[in-house]
């Protein structure tokens, strides 16, 4: 088991000066010394470069406190729970025996010069780069279409959009689609519903001669088990050209990239 333990606070060097737990080397201890906001070691933190083995935020931590409240907080008790968590998340990850945690943490830090003398790592902890070097790259889930503006006419003719799903080794399985954001009076249809990783999905929109006019922001979500991703496409609704009523075009802001639109 791997024991993670604050380096205390008495801002003096554990080489020379011991204090237990802290200064127990052994293969299942780490020993963690606090770092603030500026990736600086906190004024009150002990080191050792032999024995305090990384850093990780300390001052100014939000905590509970009894009577169902927060505070902020800071000690190097408020920087060993970091390393505790991270340890924690890559067991979840991971098939790692306790030497293999510890150096999973300490050699995947972020170099930090305040630490690189007071540490054993040189290092502040860097939770998604420890994760990295022991799991299996995330599978990535991501939608686009090629238009960012549907245009719609009350009671015309259906408009259609070709929706994508990025191509992703790691995820198996269809994913199922959905739009929320329709005005009244507007219907939609995803021809087909599941679509797998690599294919395409017709948007279909259909305004009915009661639609509600204006501009509106439709978002289509495509789910895989527990991981989805998120497409918002713009949407306009305009009168039919018979209808005799004059309507002002609402005025639309594009941001390249992303498929979002801005009214």
């Amino acid at each position: 088991m791997l024991f993670v333990v604050s380096a205390g606070n008495n801002a003096v060097n554990l080489d020379s000066s011991t204090n237990y737990p802290a200064s127990f080397r052994t293969p299942n201890v780490i020993t963690v010394a606090a770092t603030d906001s500026s990736d600086a070691i906190a004024s009150f933190s002990n080191y050792g470069r032999n024995s305090v083995d990384l850093g990780a935020p300390g001052v100014g931590i939000l905590s509970t406190v009894p009577g169902n409240s927060y505070i902020l907080a800071s000690g190097t008790s408020m920087a060993a729970p970091h390393v505790s968590g991270a340890a924690a998340l890559l067991l979840s990850a991971c098939t790692l025996s306790t030497v293999e945690l510890r150096s999973a943490l300490l050699y995947n830090v972020d170099p930090i010069m305040g630490l690189a003398s007071r540490t054993v790592s040189g290092g502040r902890l860097n939770v998604y780069k420890a994760l990295r070097s022991c799991a299996p790259a995330m599978p990535t889930l991501a939608l686009s279409t090629a238009d960012a503006v549907l245009k719609a006419t009350a009671g015309g003719a259906s408009v259609k959009s070709t929706i994508a799903a990025t191509p992703s080794s790691g995820l198996g399985g269809s994913m199922a689609l959905s739009v929320a954001g329709l005005p009244a009076g507007v219907s939609a249809q995803l021809i087909p519903a599941t679509i797998a990783p690599g294919g395409t999905a017709s948007l279909v929109l259909t305004a009915a001669p009661s639609a509600t006019l204006g501009a509106f922001q439709l978002s289509i979500t495509g789910s895989i088990g527990t991981r989805s991703s998120k497409l918002t496409v713009a949407l306009m609704v305009t009168p039919a050209p018979s209808s005799g009523r004059s309507e002002k075009s609402p005025s639309i802001v594009k941001r390249s990239g992303d498929a979002t639109v801005t009214f």
